[in-house]
């Protein structure tokens, strides 16, 4: 059995979703890594876990 995680395509994101990805492909060479698109699905999660790696 396959497992369900949700996960935020960069090309079908919108609104803030869609910067945070963009932001995400300069910084990243053109590529958004798995782990961010999953924890995009809920911004309670990816907005602070977004914030915490931009200090880094």
């Amino acid at each position: 059995m396959t497992p369900r995680i949700k996960t935020v395509d960069p090309e079908e994101a919108k609104g803030l979703r869609k910067l945070m990805m963009k932001m995400t492909q300069r910084q990243m060479s053109g590529m958004v890594p798995g782990i961010q698109q999953i924890v995009m699905t809920d911004f309670q999660i990816g907005l602070p876990t977004s914030v915490t790696r931009s200090k880094t």
